[in-house]
């Protein structure tokens, strides 16, 4: 007996895989069993039955390689906490683990590979012949903590104990296709989630709130004194100049939730997307000191000034000169100041605005050439002079032309480098798109919410007149394009904050393409569903219409970035 227990033990250790007398059968571990590969419908009994209740040798080394050990069944999401660390972490621990499922080699307290698998026969034949080949491995370093395995393999007809592979890295170094990773940007900041942050969601809830309380109906003063004492209106600025220290990604979201709640502001488009970040970034210590305070708290505002009447969207054509004072002059007796000569069109908020950033160009010393610079003109400087343009828009901002009579400036006026201005100019066009699209996408947003109410609760038959697709279908394709946009425009924010200019660029023109569409078709199907009612004052979408006109126009026209897109992004021959 002694002798036959010995041979038996082993031919099921040394028969090589695969051959009939190996039974190599791979149904069920335990629980039931099915007929053998050689097609006998007999049940296996005694030691054969333990043989083949038992897995192939190399089946029990790669199961013993993946650490499948006995755990009681586990949920099918792991809950948040230590254990759901980063890709890349566990990607990096994974040769500080010991070895998984060896027998011996596992934690204390927990069966070994062969326990799980053969329903505890670990004095087998194969389970001491693993262990003496395994003997003379090193142990490895201990496992780090938050590691879990995996449970135990179990029957076909039981998967509850089986689990999915989440946010684990594949072998031979490729990463699961279902948990994106952001990488590192300049900067400091990461590539963009589509899927906000908490603190996004909160600060939109909040927005949102104050935007209820004042309504369509609200004062333009004091809403912005009150979104700036809330920190809204410099939650992209620098922390150290009293900002919030995010982004324009930040920054969309104020405007955005504004418009959404019918009461949109302006001039946050131009005073702390445009002029505020044009002077974080480039301003010199003295000028950050003097301004960003101010437009962060919302005490101070500033305008912005690019567009003339010969030079619309053709910057190039800027006819606004600034040539260097004279020595001695009693503005700039130190010397070096600037005198400005030009006009400016459709700039808005001027007479509520502190001072104008205006676009100017300077000669070139070595090529004769003329460039572009940013200039800081106070209100109240000598040859500064404005009038109102009478619009058809119902907005409380006015928009204006301006007079620049040899305007004298002292020599910190300007803002940035001379040399730099144009890389300087459209570090602040960026966040005027994006910022123009997130005015689009709230106003859009506001008349959909009042078409979709109207559409719920008026009643022509028996059923609302939102239950017919007529009604319904239009409404429904306004959102889904209001809600692409927004995404184009959380991408534009996102590169932009990132610090890619270049990436923001495409990101920015499209979105706020994306955002103008979309709005027009929004507010246009909104004073389509309420018929009548729509052109009325009381339900206040008829002023609507000339409002998401200028989405499509300005800043840039849609035409404009379609000839920019056909060049940039697709590499077709230029037209202009």
């Amino acid at each position: 007996r002694t002798r036959s227990r010995a041979t038996a033990t082993t031919r099921s250790a040394t028969v090589p895989p695969g051959t009939a007398a190996s039974n190599s059968w791979t149904g069920p571990a335990h629980g039931s069993y099915g007929p053998s590969r050689t097609g006998s419908p007999s049940r296996p009994t005694g030691r054969t039955a333990l043989r083949r209740h038992r897995p192939r040798r190399h089946r029990v080394r790669r199961l013993a390689h993946r650490g499948v050990r006995p755990h009681p069944p586990a949920p099918l999401h792991r809950p948040p906490g230590p254990g759901r660390t980063r890709i890349a972490a566990r990607a990096h621990a994974r040769d500080r683990r010991p070895a998984r499922g060896r027998r011996g080699g596992g934690r204390p307290g927990h069966p070994g590979t062969a326990a799980g698998l053969a329903g505890g026969h670990e004095d087998g034949a194969q389970d001491r012949l693993a262990r003496l080949r395994h003997a003379h491995r090193s142990p490895r370093r201990p496992r780090p903590p938050g590691r879990g395995r995996r449970p135990a393999r179990r029957c076909h007809g039981d998967r509850r104990g089986r689990r999915r592979r989440t946010g684990r890295r594949r072998r031979h170094g490729k990463r699961h296709g279902n948990r994106p990773r952001s990488r590192p940007r300049p900067g400091g900041h990461r590539v963009m989630n589509a899927i906000e942050t908490q603190e996004h969601k909160d600060l939109r809830e909040a927005v949102a709130a104050l935007g209820r309380r004042h309504g369509p109906g609200f004062d333009r003063a004091t809403l912005w004194e009150e979104a700036g004492k809330l920190g809204y209106l410099g939650v992209n600025l620098p922390e150290e100049y009293g900002g919030g220290g995010g982004g324009i990604s930040e920054l969309s979201i104020v405007l955005e939730e504004s418009g959404a709640a019918g009461c949109p502001l302006l001039m946050m488009i131009v005073s702390p997307a445009i002029c505020a970040t044009v002077i974080a970034r480039f301003g010199t210590d003295e000028q950050k000191r003097q301004w960003l305070p101010g437009l962060a708290d919302g005490s101070l505002t500033m305008a912005f000034g690019i567009t003339e009447p010969d030079a619309g969207s053709n910057s190039h054509r800027i006819t606004t000169t600034a040539r260097r004072d004279g020595w001695g002059s009693p503005r700039t007796k130190s010397g070096g100041g600037w005198i400005l000569t030009g006009r400016k069109v459709f700039v808005s908020g001027v007479d509520i605005a502190d001072a104008t950033l205006i676009v100017g160009r300077t000669e070139d010393a070595r090529t004769g050439s003329l460039k572009p610079c940013l200039f800081i003109v106070p209100r109240d400087a000598e040859g500064f002079g404005r009038s109102v343009i009478d619009m058809e828009l119902q907005a409380q901002e006015k928009q204006f032309e301006l007079v620049l009579d040899d305007v004298r400036l002292p020599a910190d006026a300007l803002v940035g480098n001379e040399d730099a201005g144009l890389l300087q100019l459209f570090a602040g066009l960026n966040p005027e798109r994006i910022m123009t699209a997130a005015f689009a996408i709230g106003m859009g947003r506001y008349a959909l919410a009042q078409a979709v109410e109207y559409a719920k609760t008026r009643q022509v038959w028996k059923a609302p007149i939102g239950a017919h697709q007529a009604i319904a279908h239009p409404l429904a394709q306004a959102h889904i394009e209001l809600e692409l946009a927004k995404l184009m425009m959380q991408k534009a924010a996102a590169l932009y904050d990132a610090g890619d200019d270049v990436g923001a660029g495409e990101a920015a023109n499209m979105a706020k393409y994306a955002a103008g569409e979309a709005c027009v078709k929004a507010v246009d199907q909104a004073v389509h569903t309420l018929g009548g009612n729509g052109l009325t004052r009381e339900y206040g979408l008829a002023k609507l219409i000339a409002a998401a006109r200028v989405a499509r126009i300005a800043p840039v026209s849609r035409e404009m970035i379609l000839n920019y897109v056909s060049h940039q992004s697709l590499g077709l021959p230029k037209s202009y």
